[in-house]
């Protein structure tokens, strides 16, 4: 239980990676096709088509590592609601020797395992945080070269519609683009920013099924469908985590999780409550119902998220 936050990282970064890896590559064929159409290519020709098709995978590519990133968001808040169960842990192992007849050993190990544990946890945040801000760079980068290409595409098929996400448009308006006839050969297509964080888009990348060599991914082609899967897992191996870590707390009370403050009918007497929009705790509870805990402050400067 104390490696699965870093394990989930170890898991996430290859699928991730691969994906970034699979847009790169797609991105350098195509401008390297680009560049070296004639000077009066037509649009009918052979050559634009495939150019054409080409820039449709790499946004449907995008569109599904930004998928993969909403996943990962997921995964960043659950690991958050993790931190904090195991910052309640070392409050409640800290409270637990001041009540008589209660030996200090088991506490004392219940106190390090919990220390161990959100080290590990705040480690496994800051890394994915990284890992987030730097494949959103390198998105705004793709969304960057990939307005270059479609404005030597809409030059060449001055009568034909390119389908663009609303990202490359905004780049594109930013550049004052004219392209002789008030940008109508290129649409923006809300669909391809606008994901929803359920499910990857059932994309046929056949072509591009390449092998992977890792713990994570087995020598064998990995489709979007095992990508989520294994995501998924994750997030559903770290949510198993939290019921095991409040399981683990050794007090008559249990930590429940809500959107907002709780009612005042959750929970029993000695409860926790985390928040989870906010991330303030509440508890334990007492007869007079639930109240911010003396403990909020102190659990928030050991989570620092």
């Amino acid at each position: 239980m104390i490696q699965i936050p870093a394990i989930a990282v170890k898991k996430i970064v290859p699928i991730l990676t691969k994906q970034v890896s699979l847009i790169q590559n797609l991105m350098q064929k195509l401008s390297s096709s680009i560049s070296n159409l004639p000077p009066n290519v037509k649009c009918n020709d052979p050559n634009v088509k495939s150019s054409k098709d080409q820039l449709s995978k790499i946004l449907k590519n995008i569109k599904k590592l930004k998928k993969l990133l909403k996943l990962i968001s997921k995964i960043l808040k659950i690991l958050k609601v993790l931190a904090i169960i195991a910052a309640i842990g070392i409050v409640v192992a800290l409270v637990i020797p001041a009540i008589p007849g209660v030996p200090t050993g088991p506490v004392s190990k219940l106190l390090q395992m919990f220390s161990v544990v959100l080290a590990n946890i705040l480690g496994a945040i800051a890394v994915l945080k990284g890992i987030l801000a730097g494949i959103l760079a390198q998105i705004n980068s793709m969304n960057t070269a990939a307005a270059a290409i479609v404005t030597k595409l809409s030059s060449i098929c001055n009568n034909e519609p390119i389908v663009i996400s609303a990202a490359i448009a905004s780049i594109l308006n930013k550049q004052v683009i004219d392209d002789g006839s008030g940008n109508q050969s290129i649409k923006s297509n809300s669909n391809l920013d606008n994901e929803s964080s359920d499910d990857l888009d059932d994309l046929d990348d056949s072509a591009y099924n390449d092998k992977y060599n890792s713990e994570f991914y087995n020598k064998r082609n990995v489709s979007d469908e095992d990508m989520d899967f294994r995501i998924k897992s994750i997030i559903e191996l770290l949510e198993n985590e939290q019921e095991v870590m409040i399981n683990l707390i050794e007090a008559p009370s249990d930590i429940l999780r809500g959107n907002g403050s709780p009612l005042d009918s959750a929970g029993k007497i000695n409860d926790f409550y985390i928040n989870i929009q906010s991330g303030q705790v509440f508890g334990p509870k007492t007869d007079s119902g639930w109240q911010i805990s003396e403990h909020d402050s102190t659990i928030k400067q050991m989570v620092s998220i």
